[in-house]
């Protein structure tokens, strides 16, 4: 045996892992918190080799949760054998990657219709209610063409089987007092390593070199972006006085990595590019447009970002990308309206407003509809602005468009708020005649008059009514 799975073996067995198991199904691990999580993960698979059921209908589909995720689960009885199969493609919470793109797993979607086509069959003996052997094998099978059958398949196998019963087990009473509750599924491990700016300029010469259209290419691409990541601000500037060259066809390997980034060192560089104009305009929509997909935002990324907004020069997609952050980063934190960087960007597009949205030309008309459409995208951000968008949206003597506008940009404000700040602008109060009553101007088109028509009628109804319209 080598010395390295000498020392492995010595870290699994160096801590008990306590669990509670109940009629065939492991419910919580209580691990000491200094197990390594590599180690913590391996008895998490075995665990789930021993999971089977007591009862269960003939067929019957069961929802199981192991080290691969929530997953349907088929037992049937084969003779003295009861056999568990499962798809792993229709499993959810399982383990992936960590990239800038936001994914979900399309729901219900079988092996057979998947590149990649996962099976798990598990084999257990049980005798007087007592597991004695239980053998699985999960199968991975990469298939570029499903419905020709050609591909790649790989096998796993487990095996477990019992040997002996022991009626008492030695128990260190003193592992207790560090215990911390978790689940059987798999737990991603965060290896912490420190990457230089020297590693990262040598990897833009090596993508430089490469062929643009190979595969190495495209994998040192990824590199790239990951090794970015460990980066501290300070480094990354460092990296962007050294590493900023272009490559053949212009390409510059550093711009079109730092929007896969992700990170708030990465964006803030890329705010500190865009003020400085130092990177072509096309290049800075593509900054502008990366901010929608990043997962975790941080309020020190809106805080860099929020000045762009004040620029003469600032874009639609500087408006959408930085209110589409701000409105990630409120749906992950309670009470973001009192973050400091978040009241910086909606004291900007309050400015914007005027109070009323009122426009003076057809430019400044389209101005004002962008922040409209920003504030909406800024979502539960948006709420103190209730009161100027009723505003806008009230005034008869606005552009239809800027009424319209304004109704949309409470789409994503809560109901809470709508109802009450938002009604105090409602066309149906007092001295206003009924919605039946009033009539379109003389000299509105088909399409704007049943557009004059919706508005009116909208006002005079309980918002929540206004947003199903």
């Amino acid at each position: 045996m080598l010395k390295s799975d000498l020392l492995e073996r010595e870290i699994l067995e160096q801590h008990p892992l306590h669990f509670s198991f109940h009629d065939g199904k492991v419910l919580k691990l209580c691990p000491v918190r200094s197990e390594q999580t590599w180690a913590l993960n391996i008895k998490r698979g075995i665990l789930s080799v021993l999971q089977t059921v007591q009862e269960f209908l003939a067929g019957a589909v069961v929802e199981e949760v192991d080290v691969l995720g929530i997953c349907p689960t088929r037992y049937q009885q084969k003779g003295p054998l009861l056999v568990k199969t499962r798809d792993l493609n229709l499993c959810s919470h399982r383990s992936s990657g960590s990239t800038s793109v936001q994914s979900v797993v399309l729901p219900h979607v079988s092996s057979e219709q998947q590149i990649l086509s996962s099976q798990l069959e598990c084999v257990q003996s049980i005798k007087d209610g007592v597991l004695e052997e239980a053998k699985c094998t999960e199968s991975d099978r990469v298939t570029l063409f499903p419905h020709q059958g050609s591909g790649a398949e790989t096998q796993t196998q487990s095996s477990l089987k019992l040997l002996q019963v022991q009626t008492e087990t030695l128990y260190n009473k003193g592992d207790s007092e560090d215990l911390y509750v978790t689940n059987i599924l798999y737990e991603r491990e965060v290896t912490e390593r420190e990457i230089t700016g020297g590693e990262v300029t040598e990897l833009v010469w090596k993508l430089c070199l490469a062929h643009s259209a190979s595969y190495e290419t495209a994998d040192l691409f990824m590199t790239l972006v990951f090794k970015l990541r460990h980066l501290s601000l300070e480094a990354l500037r460092a990296l962007w006085q050294r590493s900023s060259f272009k490559c053949r066809d212009n390409w510059q390997p550093l711009i079109d990595a730092l929007p896969s980034c992700a990170t708030e060192a990465c964006v803030v560089l890329m705010k500190d590019l865009i003020a400085s104009a130092e990177v072509e305009e096309d290049k800075v929509e593509y900054f502008f447009w990366s901010f929608t997909f990043i997962s975790n935002p941080t309020s020190g990324m809106i805080e860099s970002l929020a000045p762009l907004l004040k620029s003469p020069r600032a874009s639609q997609s500087c408006f959408l990308g930085v209110t589409a952050l701000v409105h990630r980063f409120c749906s992950a934190h309670s009470s973001c309206d009192h973050v400091p960087a978040v009241q910086s960007v909606m004291r900007t597009l309050g400015k914007f407003l005027g109070g009323n949205c009122t426009v003076q030309d057809s430019e400044h008309l389209s101005k004002m509809q962008l922040v409209l459409k920003a504030i909406g995208n800024a979502g539960l951000a948006a709420a103190s602005l209730a009161p100027a968008l009723s505003s806008c949206a009230s005034l008869k003597s606005h552009p239809v468009e800027i009424r319209l506008a304004a109704v949309q940009a409470f789409r994503r404000i809560p109901c809470s708020v709508r109802n009450g700040k938002a009604r105090s602008a409602d066309l149906g109060k007092a001295g206003s005649p009924a919605p039946e009553e009033q009539e379109a101007p003389h000299g509105l088109a088909l399409g704007e008059a049943s557009l004059y028509g919706f508005l009116e009628f909208s006002y005079s109804m309980d918002w929540s009514l206004v947003l199903q319209l």
